[in-house]
């Protein structure tokens, strides 16, 4: 069963998310912090305040998986048509339920939510380094838009 988080979940999706943002500083470790238990509730506290945002639990023998979006509009411009767009910001499953379709569940409760509110498309962002992440989303349609690249740069401080 997929439902909608409220402010009572704050500390289970911290626990949720714990999984994640540790294979996350393991392939960026310059990009991602190493989070403080105490200080990501307190985030998924604000988070689920906001009414721009929507989380979303996955649930059967116990909280299996997570999933944050929000709607984001960009109006006409000289150069692009407007749109209204899901963006999906993170989706995390316990590694005890991967494969049993906790993932593909949350996406399409996702795109669903994102449907209901008039979005044309769902987009999200996935680090290169994570072909499991995806493969699992090019088996659900997606597909590569864009490129960004990134580069570490340092200063040098002497």
């Amino acid at each position: 069963m997929i439902r909608r988080a409220g402010p009572a979940d704050a500390a289970a999706l911290a626990t949720l998310n714990s999984h994640v943002q540790a294979l996350h500083v393991a392939w960026a470790p310059h990009r991602y912090l190493t989070s403080d238990p105490t200080a990501v509730v307190v985030f998924f506290d604000a988070l689920l305040a906001r009414e721009d945002v929507i989380v979303a639990l996955a649930e059967s023998d116990g909280l299996d998986g997570y999933a944050v979006g929000s709607v984001q509009t960009r109006e006409v411009s000289a150069f692009k048509h407007a749109s209204v767009t899901m963006v999906l910001d993170q989706i995390g499953v316990r590694s005890d339920r991967r494969g049993a379709g906790v993932g593909r569940a949350l996406m399409g409760w996702m795109e669903a939510e994102g449907r209901a509110r008039g979005c044309e498309q769902m987009q999200l962002e996935v680090l290169a380094v994570n072909e499991g992440a995806r493969g699992f989303y090019e088996r659900l349609g997606y597909l590569p838009e864009q490129v960004r690249y990134g580069k570490v740069i340092l200063r040098d401080s002497g």
